[in-house]
This record gives C-alpha cells, sequence and structure tokens, in this order.
C-alpha cells in the first residue's frame, strides 16, 4: 500500500513538471520580443543624412576665391581658377578698366588691362550665388620689372642694350645670328607694342656674309635658278 502511494505521487510530480516546462518556455519566449513601446536600433532610428550642397554653392565665401589682382596696363594675366560654374554671370564694374575673356577648357580668365585705376569683378552661378570676388588694382606699367625680365630671357644674346624710352622698353643693338634676332621678335610679341619695341637688326657683318653665300650659290654652275 506504502509502495503504490510513493508510486502515485513520482506520478503527479513528472506530470506537473511536464506542464510546468512549456509554460517557462513560452514566458521566456513572450519576454524576448520587443514591446510596442521599445526604441528600434540607433542605427535605425537616425534620420536620412541631408544632401551635400553642390561644389560652389556656399553662403561663405572661400577666402581663395576672394581676393586682389594686381594687373599692368598693357600687359595680359591669366588668373587660374579651380572652377568656371555653369551659368557664370559677370558683375561688377570691371569693364571700366579691363577687357576680361575666359578659356572654359582651362578654366582660365585673362585680362587685359585698358586703364589705371580700382575695380571690382564678381562671378555669380545660375542660381545668382557669389562664387569669386576679385578686387582689381590696374596701375600704369611696371616698365622697369619688364625691363629686368626680357633682360633675363636675353642674357645670353651678345650686341643688344635694353632701355626704357618713352614709357616703352626699348631693345636696340645688332645681332650676329638670325636666331638670336627671331628670339627677340618672339619676346617682346609676349608683351605687346604698347610696352615694348624691338629696334634690333642683323650686324651689318653677318648680312655680307648672307649676301656673300647667295652670290656663291647664283655663280655656283650646280645652281640652276
Amino acid at each position: 500500500m506504502k509502495a503504490n502511494r510513493i508510486l502515485l505521487a513520482t506520478l503527479i510530480a513528472a506530470t506537473l513538471g511536464a506542464l510546468a516546462a512549456p509554460q517557462a518556455s513560452y514566458a521566456q519566449d513572450e519576454k524576448s520580443e520587443p514591446t510596442a513601446t521599445s526604441p528600434l536600433p540607433l542605427d535605425q532610428n537616425r534620420p536620412a543624412d541631408t544632401p551635400e550642397k553642390a561644389f560652389g554653392e556656399l553662403d561663405k565665401i572661400d577666402p581663395k576665391r576672394e581676393k586682389t589682382l594686381p594687373l599692368f596696363v598693357g600687359i595680359e594675366q591669366n588668373e587660374q581658377l579651380l572652377f568656371i560654374p555653369a551659368g557664370a554671370k559677370f558683375k561688377g564694374d570691371f569693364k571700366k578698366v579691363t577687357k576680361v575673356s575666359i578659356d572654359r577648357g582651362t578654366n582660365t580668365l585673362r585680362f587685359q588691362p585698358q586703364k589705371a585705376g580700382f575695380a571690382s569683378l564678381l562671378i555669380y552661378n545660375e542660381k545668382d550665388q557669389k562664387i569669386y570676388e576679385f578686387r582689381l588694382d590696374v596701375q600704369k606699367t611696371n616698365y622697369a620689372k619688364v625691363a629686368q625680365e626680357i633682360k633675363a630671357l636675353l642674357s645670353d644674346i651678345e650686341g643688344i642694350t635694353i632701355k626704357i624710352i618713352n614709357n616703352k622698353v626699348v631693345i636696340d643693338g645688332q645681332v650676329l645670328q638670325t636666331r638670336d634676332l627671331n628670339r627677340i621678335i618672339a619676346v617682346v610679341g609676349q608683351y605687346g607694342d604698347k610696352v615694348a619695341s624691338n629696334l634690333a637688326t642683323l650686324s651689318p657683318i653677318l648680312q655680307r656674309k648672307i649676301a656673300q653665300a647667295i652670290a656663291n650659290d647664283i655663280n655656283n654652275p650646280e645652281v640652276t635658278v
């Protein structure tokens, strides 16, 4: 009788344990699920990034794009830009002192100063946002500086002098080789006839040698005209 009671108690305990296990497991699963009020993970709750502004569309002017440009009358000067905005608009009173042209292939502004004075050049994009601001300081040509530059470029050519006469740099003298004369002409051309001029010629000695060489060729029976 006592053995039957022990067996019955064991069966009841086993049955109760089997019923309790699924309930505990269900409670654990239910506890692991997020509730409706639980916050989302931070990386999912982050707002979308604000699109970056296009390059150049800045409210504040970059110091690299705002500067004073010293220019000299009669001397062309190029200014390399970071970029030229689409639909660029040019504003300011720059036309009173200089001509301005654009090379979009190289993003370059070319200034051709015409008159001494101060002026401004403002460049806006198609949205009317200011991209560049140049303060132009156009001065009369610094002829002494030009003369020094030309002397440096032609320092190895003998027989010439470089002087400043009547607000112009003048190259005078006689050269012994035609390539030297061609080089002088090329250098003067870089500054324009308003700033520099060339009076240098071929040496009479060289001219006589050239004439003699031509005469010899003409008298040469192997040369026909």
